[in-house]
């Protein structure tokens, strides 16, 4: 009844990047019509897609870092979140990095 007043939110090493509405995210009709092509000529059964979110203020930091995503209901004073750190993957042994 409210989604559409749901707040996205995360931060980096407790700065604020996001907080935007979920109604700022694309429907997903509108989404498969952008990757499919047509209203939903090209899902098919099995069909999957993989999105992102909305844009976050600058870039990502270099690693480590952490993050803190959070959902919130400003109307109902609840809110979901989760909390990673983002490390720098070391190559195995005896191979070079491209990273």
């Amino acid at each position: 009844d409210h989604w559409d007043r749901l707040v996205l939110g995360m931060e980096i090493d407790r700065r604020q990047v996001v907080d935007e509405s979920v109604a700022a995210l694309l429907r997903p009709d509108d989404l498969t019509r952008l990757a499919f092509g047509g209203a939903a000529s090209g899902v098919t059964e099995g069909s999957m897609l993989f999105s992102g979110t909305v844009g976050k203020a600058g870039p990502l930091p270099k690693a480590p870092y952490r993050v803190r995503i959070e959902l919130t209901d400003r109307q109902r004073h609840r809110s979901i979140s989760h909390e990673f750190e983002v490390v720098p993957l070391q190559p195995p042994s005896g191979r070079a990095s491209s990273i």
